[in-house]
């Protein structure tokens, strides 16, 4: 949680910045909110299936497997893709 408002703040900061390479507060933004919405579901279900601790444990890995490679593709990919635009 303290990461999540570090990185809120830091792309706050850091939104007028000039330079295109630089300037990645509105997906830092997007993947604090992916990152919000799977935790709530992540929570949710785990409450619901607490007496299934196998499909327990598989949900929220899924999740949290989903969610990093999520927020990767959404901070990275467009550096990749405007790097081989170039």
């Amino acid at each position: 949680m303290c990461l999540q408002v570090a990185g809120c703040w830091f792309a706050w900061q850091t939104r007028q910045v000039s330079i295109p390479a630089l300037n990645d507060s509105k997906f830092i933004g997007i993947s604090v909110y992916n990152v919000v919405i799977i935790c709530a579901t992540a929570v949710a279900l785990s409450y619901i299936i607490k007496d299934e601790p196998d499909y327990s444990y598989l949900i929220i890995g899924m999740l949290i497997i989903t969610c990093t490679t999520v927020t990767l593709f959404i901070v990275f990919l467009p550096k990749v893709r405007d790097d081989n635009s170039s």
